[in-house]
């Protein structure tokens, strides 16, 4: 004990020192900064609510003992006081001795509403005393106690002068005893709360001096009496809590002193009767608990005087099965009344027995003897809401049983022995929302028992013997239920029943979220009847542990996949089906698919859990989860008698159709085969004695469908093949889109050259060849050349082997064949590297071929390659070669390079006839016909382009005649060189910047400049004699052009400060080709740019 002591002391003291260090220097209340600044590491400050700090916690712990203590302020006062033990077992408890010292603790300065004492012993001495210097017992208003070790009794002066106490909470102590005068200073008390111990009797003076006692909780003791007056002194008494305890009577007297009781509770005590009395002076008592109690009869007279009662509780008083007629006649404030599982019967109740209950909203009558329901049980209940008559042995609803409920909202009659809903067993209830049926035995609800039950929302008919085979028949096969009236239902329970089918009516139910129909007799499931479900709301559809064995989901993909309005949302929709017997046939494969969302375009509405779904049947399948089986194993048998022997399935993964006649002693092919829409065949005819090669020439079989044939072990060799060209014909004709080949395990050792032929021409054909015992020789080389040439297309190439017992795969035609390699090599080698070197060589020229062809040109070489027939000039009318149009300023560059090129050129190279302004224009003529002129007779037109050309006004216009001609005859004829560099765009008309970005042109600083000029004129012009004028040929030539009004272009005038300017008055027809009109504003270009002209 000394250790304990020491431990308990030593927290006690770090916390008070810890307060009298912050106190000493100050007056000011503590804060939780000053808490923070605490230095003691086994002591911590941290906020109660973190929204605010004046409500926080000062904690100390010391040792492994875990004993800790701290304070809490809240508002502006340290008002809490906490003193933590942990609970030591009752061989080694702590003592009171751990307080011997605490008195001698320094003061603090702090205000003490509230102390607690937890699991700590309780100190047998005056608790304002031993704290003293702690907290002021003058002014604390609450304490708690709890021990966690047994305590008889408290010392009478436990409380002694702490006359400001509202709460004493003295909860699971264990006392037995409580001193008459323990609370004699304690005039202020309102809670006291004494459940949890052991107190056998309530002394009559123990509650003398506390007259304000609003709260008194003695529940949980062992209570068997009251002496007399120990409730006389409590007048301000509101709530007295007895439950749990021994009491067996209740003396008339107990309660007389308690005028403003308003809840009593006497459950769960030994009570087997009550005094007509007990309750005549509690006129105020609004909750009265007298559940779970002995009672076996309610005196006639006993609730006469509590008007105020709003909640009545019998219920749990087994032997309790009478009421005389008017014992609840003057409760007509009563809300609840609870009187179930008591013993009532038939004759328990008449007309009168509730008919005074006008406010009761509740009536609970479960758990009785009932067997039927009279007319007029319920008369005057006309505000009950709820009826509660589950678990009696009810059989039949008189038709009148009802008539008085009209707000009734929730029916019970759930574990009663119902067999049959009659047709107006429900008719005076009309605003019913709930109702609970499950439990009964009902085989039969009339067609019409639930018309008037328009408001339902949830119905329970769970565990009954339900099939709704009484249900309407409409057109086109589908079923009405019985619910078929109540259209705002969202919930329906019919598990555990033996129901068949989905009812079209519940396809109406717009509101419907929950359909329960486990553990029923349903046999199987269509989408369509699914997707008829559709209402506003969330939806989940129970069909466990039903029978279905079949599942329809083929129409999932074209119901489901229905386009639907983005703005409403899809309402989730969930079907769970764990515990059928389900069929893995080829209608699950839909279902699988579903689930698996694997099907491109369907919104998939219903959601299906497949972690229970296994399959029963086929046998192959039993077992094992849907999720796990293999699409290829969804099959459905179609085998009858049409095509007999040979068996066939419907496989849906790959929409084939699976014609099984192995092991039929088969001699030839049959020619009877099913057919489904746009399915494929997979024909197996291993192990009979079939070749491709009987089937005649002339036949008329032919199998259009079939893309697998399957002709292993049929004992077939190289002589069913004697005529390759029949055994080819046969398998191309008669089997159009095969595209797979089995021959395994027959006795071929080659294959005719022929029948290889065939196969290297059938590039979507793929075979299995292993098995047999091929012949690896040279006599067999194109069979050989076909395996290792085309071996990804032998599924099996890594199973074939030789007649010796080698792998195909690890020989090569090299090894076999070492002759016919050697030739190969000889001539095959070389070849990829001339491929390369011409691929090269064609590039390059492909890149260069302008250079190219500019080159031999030049030196009239390959001309049949360089002057191709298009690029020959078509009009041979035009007079000259070219039209040169440049500046005067460049006229050096014209006369000593261009025309002495061009005109005059180094033996062996073309003549070209040019025109040139100063040379060949005719005297007196208007300048601008021409250029006109000149344009139209020249085959091409050649810019001299450089700053000044773009300074010149008939420059510019040379150029927009050229441009215009070029529209026009869409034909190359313009030629730009540029001189030096080329000028700036901004300096450019917008035509010429538009031709140069679109087209290339020449640069004279080019080392290939005058080979890529001759090319780009004339191809076809001879070296002919010199240029030379033809003035009549140009006039005869400008008749025939000059076909457009005259140009009047009017001398030149002098204006503003001498500078000369150019008015042009040109006619429409220039204005449209130049496209920008030439104006006296935008002009100031003189009028002879050149002396010559």
């Amino acid at each position: 004990m000394p250790y304990h002591f020491a431990v308990l002391c030593c927290v006690l003291f770090q916390i008070l020192v810890f307060i009298q260090e912050l106190s000493a220097t100050t007056t000011e209340p503590l804060t939780y900064w000053k808490c923070l600044q605490n230095e003691n590491p086994d002591c911590h400050c941290f906020p109660v609510n973190s929204k605010n700090l004046d409500d926080f916690k000062f904690q100390c712990s010391v040792g492994e003992d875990g004993i800790s203590g701290n304070f809490r302020r809240q508002a502006k006062d340290v008002n809490l006081f906490e003193i933590n033990c942990p609970c030591r077992n009752e061989a080694n408890p702590f003592t009171e001795s751990v307080y011997a010292n605490v008195k001698e603790y320094p003061t603090s300065n702090f205000t003490i509403l509230e102390f607690k004492l937890d699991y700590c012993p309780l100190p047998q001495e005056n608790l304002s005393t031993l704290f003293a210097k702690q907290m002021n017992p003058h002014i604390i208003q609450r304490i708690t106690l709890r021990s966690c070790s047994p305590i008889r009794s408290l010392h009478r002066n436990s409380f002694r002068n702490m006359t400001k106490l509202k709460k004493i909470e003295l909860k699971d102590n264990q006392l037995e005893y409580l001193p008459d005068d323990v609370f004699d200073d304690q005039f202020n008390l309102v809670q006291l709360l004494l459940e949890g111990n052991k107190l056998e009797k309530i002394s009559g003076k123990i509650f003398k001096n506390i007259p304000l006692l609003n709260i008194l909780q003695l529940s949980s003791n062992k209570i068997k009496k009251f002496e007399i007056g120990a409730l006389s002194n409590l007048p301000n008494l509101a709530q007295l809590q007895l439950r749990k305890n021994h009491l067996d009577t209740l003396p008339s007297d107990v309660l007389q002193s308690l005028a403003n009781l308003t809840t009593l509770d006497l459950s769960f005590n030994n009570l087997t009767s009550l005094d007509k009395d007990a309750f005549q002076f509690n006129t105020d008592l609004m909750e009265l608990h007298l559940q779970s109690n002995s009672l076996q009869v309610l005196p006639e007279g006993v609730f006469r005087n509590n008007k105020m009662l709003t909640t009545l509780f019998l219920q749990s008083n087994p032997k309790l099965s009478a009421v005389h007629r008017g014992v609840f006649e003057n409760l007509a404030s009563l809300t609840v009344l609870d009187l179930s599982q008591c013993s009532f019967n038939q004759s328990s109740f008449d007309q009168y027995t509730f008919s005074n209950l006008s406010q009761l909203n509740t009536l609970k009558l479960s758990g009785n003897k009932l067997n039927g329901l009279p007319a007029g049980w319920f008369n005057g209940l006309t505000n009950l809401t709820h009826l509660d008559l589950s678990l009696n042995s009810i059989s039949t609803i008189e038709d009148n049983a009802f008539s008085s409920l009209r707000l009734l909202s929730t029916l019970s009659l759930n574990g009663n022995h119902l067999v049959r809903i009659e047709a107006n067993a429900f008719q005076d209830i009309g605003a019913l929302k709930s109702l609970y049926l499950q439990e009964n035995q009902i085989e039969v609800i009339q067609a019409e028992a639930m018309r008037h039950l328009k408001e339902l929302t949830t119905i329970n008919l769970a565990r009954n013997r339900l099939k709704f085979d009484q249900g309407l028949t409409l057109n086109g096969g589908w079923k009405q239920s019985p619910l078929r009236y109540n259209l705002k239902l969202e919930k329906i329970d019919l598990s555990r029943n033996q129901i068949a089918d989905l009812y079209s009516d519940w396809s109406s139910m717009k509101s419907l979220s929950l359909l329960n129909l486990a553990h029923n007799q349903m046999t199987s499931l269509d989408f369509k009847e699914l997707s008829n479900l559709s209402p506003q709301n969330n939806l989940f559809l129970d069909l466990r542990n039903n029978q279905i064995a079949h599942v329809d989901f083929e129409l999932a993909k074209s119901i489901d996949g229905q386009s639907i309005d983005g703005k409403a949302p899809i309402k989730e929709k969930t079907v769970d089906l764990d515990k059928n017997p389900l069929v893995c046939d080829c209608n699950a494969y839909f279902m699988a698919q579903y689930i698996d969302q694997s099907n491109p375009g369907v919104r998939h509405s219903w959601k299906i859990n497949p972690t229970k779904l296994t399959c029963e049947q086929p046998a192959s399948l039993a077992g094992l989860a849907l999720s796990k089986v293999n699409p290829s194993q969804f099959l459905c048998n179609r085998t009858n008698e049409k095509f007999w022997p040979c068996e066939w399935y419907v496989r849906p993964v790959d929409r084939t159709l699976l014609f099984d006649c192995q092991h039929k002693n088969l001699n030839e092919i049959p020619t009877r085969l099913p057919r489904h829409e746009d399915y494929q065949i997979q024909m197996n005819l291993s192990s009979n004695s079939i070749s491709i090669g009987q089937i005649h020439p002339n036949s008329s079989d032919c199998y259009p469908d079939v893309t697998w044939l399957d002709l292993s072990h049929n004992g077939m060799d190289e002589s069913s093949m004697s005529d390759p060209q029949h055994w080819a014909q046969n398998l191309h004709l008669r089997f159009p889109k095969l595209n797979r080949l089995d021959l395994t395990h027959n006795n071929f050792n080659s294959i005719p050259n022929g029948v290889v032929d065939s196969w290297n021409a059938m590039h979507n054909l793929t075979y299995n060849l292993n098995g047999n015992p091929w012949k690896c020789d040279c006599t067999n080389l194109a069979l050989l050349n076909f395996i290792y040439g085309s071996w990804k297309r032998l599924e099996d190439f890594n199973q074939m082997k030789c007649d010796n017992g080698q792998k195909i795969s690890e020989l090569s035609v090299e090894i076999l064949c070492p002759s016919v390699n050697a030739a190969v090599k000889y001539y095959t080698i070389p070849l990829p590297i001339l491929a390369l070197l011409i691929v090269c060589v064609g590039i390059i020229v492909y890149r260069n071929r302008r250079v190219i062809r500019a080159w031999l040109y030049n030196r009239q070489l390959c001309l049949w390659w360089v002057v191709k027939e298009e690029e020959e000039e078509e009009n041979d009318e035009r007079i000259y070669d070219a039209f040169i149009s440049f500046s005067h300023h460049d006229e050096i560059f014209v006369n000593e390079v261009l025309v002495p090129q061009l005109e005059r050129p180094p033996i062996g190279l073309p003549h070209y006839q040019l025109c040139i302004h100063y040379r060949d224009w005719l005297a007196g003529e208007w300048i601008a016909d021409q250029i006109v002129r000149s344009v139209a007779t020249s085959k091409r037109t050649i810019v001299v382009l450089t700053e000044n050309f773009l300074d010149s006004l008939w420059g510019k216009l040379e150029f927009r005649t050229a441009y215009k001609q070029v529209l026009t005859d869409k034909r190359m004829r313009l030629i730009i060189i540029v001189k030096g560099e080329l000028p700036p765009f901004d300096k450019m008309d917008q035509e010429l910047q538009t031709y140069l970005s679109l087209n290339t042109y020449l640069k004279y600083d080019d080392p290939f400049f005058m080979d890529r000029l001759r090319y780009a004129l004339p191809h076809n012009t001879s070296t002919n004699e010199p240029s030379s004028r033809k003035s009549q040929a140009i006039k005869d030539q400008a008749n025939r052009v000059n076909s457009k009004p005259d140009l009047h272009l009017p001398l030149p005038s002098l204006a503003d400060g001498g500078n000369l300017k150019l008015h042009v008055q040109l006619p429409p027809n220039i204005i449209e080709m130049c496209e920008t009109p030439i104006s006296s504003t935008s002009s100031t270009v003189p009028f002879f740019p050149n002396s010559p002209q």
